[in-house]
């Protein structure tokens, strides 16, 4: 007697009898799915709709205040968070850590016209003319400026935007001196973007 031949697969068929394939949701890593849960990634548009923000934004402190809505309207919150961005990743290429990682900027490299070197060299005196226009605004909008753009926040911090987020996503009151200090990041913010 002859033994069966391979079990059909269960599940959804084409007219030529092939299986469907479904695709699979992707829901990020461990990370995002955590902070997705924990900072409210979703928003209102002008019609009281809510839509879902990206939450792969959420790794530093500038991208948690985008997600909630902190950075003004959205042309401008975008401005805000890639000319933030773009200062950051500057100030620590220049200023970082003297780590084996951050000595990658030494090594030789192939490229066409400027030279590496001569190219750091206008990016750091851009970046040196920005951060002296943000000094000049006064030391508490610097510090704001700090701590919510340069400052390595990848999971929590600083502590007044915690408060912010979380007082706007539970509906509690926020603290004025909390909403101070980002009135302060965002008026540097404006400055330089």
């Amino acid at each position: 007697m002859a033994k069966s031949g391979r079990k059909r697969k269960q599940g959804k068929r084409t007219k030529s009898g092939q299986l469907v394939r479904t695709p699979r949701y992707d829901k990020g890593c461990d990370g995002v799915i955590r902070r997705r849960a924990e900072f409210g990634i979703y928003a209102e548009t002008k019609d009281g709709e809510r839509i879902l923000v990206d939450a792969t934004q959420t790794f530093d402190a500038l991208g948690r205040a985008w997600s909630a809505g902190l950075l003004g309207e959205p042309d401008q919150a975008n401005r805000f968070r890639d000319t933030g961005r773009v200062i950051a990743a500057q100030y620590w290429r220049t200023y970082g850590f003297a780590t084996p990682d951050s000595l990658a900027r030494f090594q030789p490299s192939q490229g066409v016209g400027v030279s590496d070197s001569e190219k750091e060299k206008v990016r750091e005196k851009a970046l040196n003319a920005s951060l002296d226009r943000i000094k000049k605004m006064g030391p508490q909008v610097a510090s704001a400026f700090s701590q919510l753009v340069i400052d390595l926040n990848p999971d929590k911090g600083p502590p007044w935007l915690d408060r912010i987020i979380y007082g706007k996503r539970t509906g509690k009151p926020v603290d004025d001196r909390d909403t101070t200090i980002l009135g302060h990041a965002l008026d540097a913010l404006s400055e330089v973007a």
